[in-house]
């Protein structure tokens, strides 16, 4: 892969291109298989991926203890 996992340099952009053939092969190729799953790749990381869906979740205001935390 481009960079290790959590490398917050401009090599960890998910578009940078100045790497060698097989890497950017490897990246796209993780690219396509997350989005054929519904995810999609965060602008910034090539390893930071969203699951997008279209269904929406209440927002919920629970206090820990009633969570029994």
């Amino acid at each position: 892969m481009p960079t290790p996992f959590d490398a917050l340099v401009y090599a960890a952009h998910p578009e940078f291109m100045k790497l060698p053939e097989e890497v950017i092969k490897n990246r796209e190729l993780l690219k396509i298989v997350m989005k054929k799953h519904g995810f999609q790749v965060d602008p910034m990381e090539w390893w930071h991926f969203n699951y997008m869906s279209d269904t929406k979740f209440e927002l919920l205001d629970i206090p820990f203890e009633r969570l029994g935390f």
